[in-house]
């Protein structure tokens, strides 16, 4: 049998394919990003850049960036005793598309997206970044002094949004994975969110590369991250980095923090 393994890892819906298996969507799922269980392992699904269903595990280091082949063989494993071949794995899941036993995505409720961003798209939207100005930060108790000290000076923005007539002033930060800035975390008085590959970039503050880190800080938000600097470390010598997963916590998040200082 030809195997086509693009179109096994794209044209099967992996949610789809799960729910027959037995898994159930749990808690911090959307259709846009699934979040699944088997009641043993806790997976989160999106597609990579060549639009291929990948998932990863919430919960292990090891497990990400998998597809449904290397998901089937491990169902396998566990219904036989015996793990099959990727060539076996590929030959069962042709077979099913092949016979029309699948859901694609065209049919599927979850409309699972790429969150990364195309080069041309994610410099539209660095454009559109101002310098940080307003009163957003100092609400929350952040001092002028603390945005521009060197550890945080230039990491915060601003990005203007009209929207059926009113102008909205969205708090920014840029968010980098080892290749670079990948996202937007942005927010204001009643929305967050990210713009680009969210799951696999940390905000980072600013630091001297020429001597070593005394000091790294992870945390979910950067404005936590900016009020810790503040209340602690505010005037410190200390050559500081805090990185921030804006609330995405994902499997890659040890390994970014390893790339991004």
């Amino acid at each position: 049998m030809k195997v086509d393994f693009n179109q096994i890892k794209t044209t099967i819906s992996l949610p789809d394919f799960l729910l027959e298996l037995g898994w159930k969507i749990v808690e911090g799922s959307s259709n846009a990003c699934p979040k699944m269980s088997n009641g043993t392992h806790t997976i989160v699904i999106k597609r990579n850049s060549q639009n291929q269903y990948t998932y990863w595990d919430v919960h292990s280091d090891n497990v990400r960036g998998r597809s449904i082949m290397d998901l089937m063989q491990e169902h396998l494993l566990e219904a036989t005793g015996k793990m099959p071949t990727l060539r076996e794995v590929g030959e069962i899941l042709q077979n099913y598309i092949n016979t029309n036993r699948i859901t694609t995505p065209e049919k599927s409720r979850y409309d699972v997206g790429n969150t990364s961003l195309r080069p041309d798209e994610l410099q539209f939207y660095l454009r559109q970044l101002q310098p940080y100005k307003g009163n957003y930060l100092r609400k929350r108790g952040i001092s002028k002094e603390s945005v521009e000290s060197p550890v945080f000076n230039n990491t915060f923005f601003i990005r203007e949004v009209k929207n059926l007539g009113s102008v909205y002033r969205n708090v920014c930060v840029k968010m980098y994975s080892e290749k670079g800035v990948e996202a937007i975390s942005q927010r204001n008085e009643a929305f967050k969110g990210v713009i680009g590959g969210k799951f696999d970039c940390l905000a980072t503050s600013n630091h001297d590369k020429s001597r070593p880190i005394d000091i790294l800080y992870l945390g979910e938000s950067f404005i936590d991250c900016i009020s810790h600097y503040q209340l602690l470390h505010s005037g410190s010598n200390l050559n500081l980095v805090y990185v921030s997963t804006e609330g995405y916590i994902h499997g890659r998040t040890d390994e970014a923090v390893t790339l991004n200082p």
